[in-house]
């Protein structure tokens, strides 16, 4: 597992890396895996990027983020969701909260809408929003049209640029 980041240096970064369409690249040669040119980091089953250090494991993210604003956020969010993706103008601080809300709906989700569940007790489609462990419930419609219209509505107003809606 990739660890915290409070023990990367800003000027050490760009001491050792390049930096160019997502990826860093290793200005020199000091392993078999460090070697000139050659990309930093290896791709993860979970589609993660990670990198090692002096022996530390870093998520490739996290270190572009700071590479490129000199801070660590709480998190860093893909913008399009794909954990691979980490050109800088694809990476935002986010807190924990706003980053689950960057996510598509569950598999588990009957509906199809994210948000949105039937409820058999009343025979209709239960509508909520969770943002800042806070559930926000939106009411029973009919319809699932008029479900899904309610929680995208809410989700933008409550979520801001980090609700994503499928």
């Amino acid at each position: 597992m990739a660890k915290k980041d409070s023990t990367l240096d800003y000027d050490y970064l760009h001491k050792i890396f390049d930096y160019k369409d997502g990826n860093l690249y290793w200005k020199t040669d000091s392993t078999a895996n460090k070697v000139k040119g050659k990309i930093a980091g290896c791709l993860r089953k979970d589609g993660y990027v990670t990198l090692s250090l002096n022996g530390i494991s870093y998520f490739a993210h996290r270190v572009i983020y700071f590479y490129h604003h000199k801070s660590f956020p709480e998190m860093v969010d893909h913008i399009n969701g794909i954990r691979n993706d980490n050109r800088i103008e694809n990476l935002r601080a986010a807190t924990r909260s706003q980053n689950g809300q960057n996510r598509g709906k569950s598999s588990n989700c009957t509906s199809g809408v994210k948000g949105v569940s039937w409820s058999k007790n009343h025979n209709v489609w239960k509508a909520q929003v969770t943002f800042d462990n806070k559930i926000y419930y939106l009411g029973g419609f009919k319809n699932l049209k008029d479900a899904k219209s309610k929680v995208v509505e809410v989700r933008k107003e409550i979520v801001g640029i980090f609700a994503k809606h499928e």
